[in-house]
């Protein structure tokens, strides 16, 4: 744009001018512009997500797997792609609801493979541990670090076999408190005769905090039911407590049996989880990695809670598409911001709303002016980008010089002439309305004035015709007619 416009010119544009076309362009320069910038050697941080999407109008909102876990809603799904190391946003994707992350994988893949970067590695989280991600992965050569479900069938076989030997043994500690970890050649899934390196960790604090609200929970429901035996009323255990606690008997016979071996099995698996990586990671180097997918899980926590990303709110195609596309440029401003911070020793979040004090105040002149009242840090901010107070003039006059000078001013008052434009129905049943015709005749020749409605006072009473809307009918038996009809 060589000018500024009004906020209708701007939705337009975005909703339905902007296509998937256009936004792969810039996902293609923006990465180029990276390349120039020094990214050369990375580890890329992928991660997946969906929004309850209901917009009838695109063929992006389909039924998936919402992370909402509303079954009833269509969803859009995306995928983001940041540095490992440091946090900034490299690419991204959109895609049809009904497309798992697993699957959308492999567009992410291909897209990346077309530029000078040399990727290290990847680094996923349980929802890309399947057999077909591995494959694009090993068909590029990357190195992989992927938590993995408690369900897979490699993490099950290393708790069977190593849990008790790793749990709270000094032999096995890592560097970090608390935590434990060995490593071992497993089949990973169980459908499939990949073997893969497996990383086990205990995690001491963890699991410990993770037992005792276990244990808080099954003793709470314990002690409910009991109550609720001894007091005559209906008794019943949540589901997921089921294997634990259960009620045995009828009626005033009831009481609460306990599963204690389920109970134990269960605190004793409580810490334990487990990293399927390339061969050569040792478990000190998986759980460091891994680790550096804390800066993918930042940003995406940032992308819906304060860049507006958990929700569509959209109803087009090219809106869906435009609408991610301007979340992903603000995640790269904010990274910018946010490095500039950490530089600063300044908290990112504060200095972000503290932007909104910085603005142009309209003033009695009708127009514009800046108003110079930035503080310490914001002038710190603010100069690490090359902007100084003088900039704010600048932008100043050009919102006074832009075209649409009609959205200026938000003063909006009623003009003094009340001649109604909306007329309250007074018509008389019976007679033509030619009192409102000749009014309608007279409004059409000031349209533009706005005014507050006067309804005009009914006279009251029955109006003019037939004071009984029902024909009154002789009496059958004496064929006389019948009296008026009485008010009471």
């Amino acid at each position: 744009c060589d000018k500024l416009h009004g906020d209708s010119w701007y939705s337009i544009f975005f909703s339905k001018k902007l296509d998937e076309d256009h936004n792969h362009l810039f996902r293609i320069r923006y990465i180029q512009r990276l390349v120039e910038g020094g990214l050369k050697k990375v580890w890329l941080s992928i991660d997946g997500s969906n929004n309850d999407c209901e917009a009838r109008k695109s063929f992006l909102a389909k039924y998936g797997f919402p992370k909402s876990h509303n079954n009833n809603k269509t969803i859009v799904g995306y995928m983001y792609v940041v540095d490992a190391e440091t946090g900034r946003p490299v690419t991204y994707f959109v895609y049809e609801g009904s497309v798992p992350d697993n699957q959308a994988f492999h567009k992410i893949a291909v897209f990346l493979g077309g530029f000078r970067i040399e990727i290290e590695g990847v680094i996923l989280d349980r929802g890309f541990a399947v057999e077909n991600v591995l494959q694009v992965i090993e068909e590029r050569k990357w190195k992989y670090v992927i938590m993995l479900p408690s369900d897979t069938s490699g993490h099950v076989k290393m708790v069977e076999e190593y849990g008790d030997k790793i749990r709270w043994k000094s032999q096995f500690a890592l560097k970090n408190d608390a935590l434990f970890g060995i490593s071992d050649q497993k089949k990973l899934f169980g459908v499939h005769q990949r073997v893969s390196n497996i990383c086990l960790f205990f995690d001491g604090a963890g699991g410990s905090l993770q037992s005792v609200r276990l244990i808080r929970q099954i003793q709470k429901a314990r002690k409910k039911t009991e109550v609720a035996i001894a007091s005559g009323r209906r008794a019943a255990v949540e589901k997921k407590l089921r294997k634990y606690l259960s009620i045995e008997g009828d009626g005033p016979d009831r009481k609460v049996a306990m599963n204690y071996d389920a109970w134990d099995e269960a605190m004793s698996s409580k810490g334990f989880y487990s990293i399927a990586t390339s061969e050569g990671i040792s478990p000190e180097l998986a759980n460091e990695l891994y680790k550096m997918r804390d800066s993918s899980e930042t940003q995406f926590s940032v992308l819906k809670s304060q860049e507006g990303g958990s929700v569509s709110r959209v109803h087009r195609t090219e809106g869906i598409y435009s609408k991610f596309a301007m979340l992903f440029v603000s995640s790269i401003i904010r990274y910018e911001i946010q490095k500039v911070c950490e530089l600063n020793s300044l908290d990112t979040n504060p200095m972000i709303q503290g932007l909104e004090s910085v603005s142009l105040l309209y003033s009695a002149r009708e127009k514009y002016e800046a108003v110079r009242n930035l503080t310490t840090e914001q002038k710190t901010l603010f100069g690490a980008f090359d902007i100084e107070q003088d900039d704010l003039e600048i932008l100043a006059r050009e919102f006074n010089n832009r075209s649409n000078t009609d959205s200026k001013n938000p003063d909006r008052r009623f003009a003094k002439n009340t001649t109604s434009l909306v007329h309250a129905n007074t018509h008389k049943r019976g007679k033509a309305n030619v009192k409102l015709e000749a009014k309608e005749t007279d409004d059409t020749q000031s349209t533009s004035d706005l005014s507050v409605p006067v309804r005009s006072k009914s006279k009251g009473g029955r109006p003019k015709g037939k004071k009984d809307s029902k024909p009154r009918k002789p009496r059958s038996d004496k064929g006389i007619k019948r009296g008026k009809r009485s008010n009471n």
